[in-house]
């Protein structure tokens, strides 16, 4: 005698109904009439396959993203933001400068302790030609050196930190 098949859609399920492993499940295959009785993992692992994409380019809609793509997803963020260069400018008092007279400037650089600088731009605002060179750089100020062919008076000295 044939065994006798239960029949119960997942809709009529109570909340909270736990399925464990030992559960079959009837699928069809490719709309024919024959039936197959699979175990509840292989079912899950399937439907899986089909709901999920464990790749960075599936772009068909009804995929979601498989939960390990996040790890990888955020392994990269955080390798990208390690090799990621910051910049940002400081504003020094204005300087007057005599010509052809060299003069050493101590730039601080406030919020700066722990970073690391990887260069530094000097500007000073304003037209006229000069020569500035950086004597020497840590996390709380860069010292630099400042020349101009003409004199300058009152010009602000603006340094472009780029940092990690």
């Amino acid at each position: 005698m044939a065994d006798t098949v239960l029949t119960k859609k997942i809709t009529d399920l109570p909340e909270g109904t736990e399925i464990n492993d030992e559960d079959l499940v009837m699928t069809g295959v490719n709309g024919t009439a024959s039936l197959r009785k699979n175990k509840w993992s292989k079912f899950v692992e399937k439907l899986r396959n089909v709901l999920f994409a464990n790749n960075l380019t599936t772009t068909q809609a009804g995929y979601g993203l498989d939960a390990r793509q996040g790890k990888a997803l955020k392994d990269e963020i955080d390798k990208i933001n390690t090799n990621m260069r910051y910049l940002k400018k400081f504003e020094y008092s204005p300087i007057t400068l005599q010509a052809n007279v060299t003069k050493n400037v101590t730039v601080p650089l406030s919020g700066m302790s722990g970073k690391t600088i990887d260069a530094a731009i000097v500007t000073l605002r304003g037209g006229i030609p000069y020569m500035a060179s950086i004597n020497s750089i840590d996390s709380n100020a860069i010292e630099v050196s400042l020349k101009a062919d003409g004199d300058i008076s009152n010009r602000m000295i603006v340094l472009s930190v780029f940092y990690h």
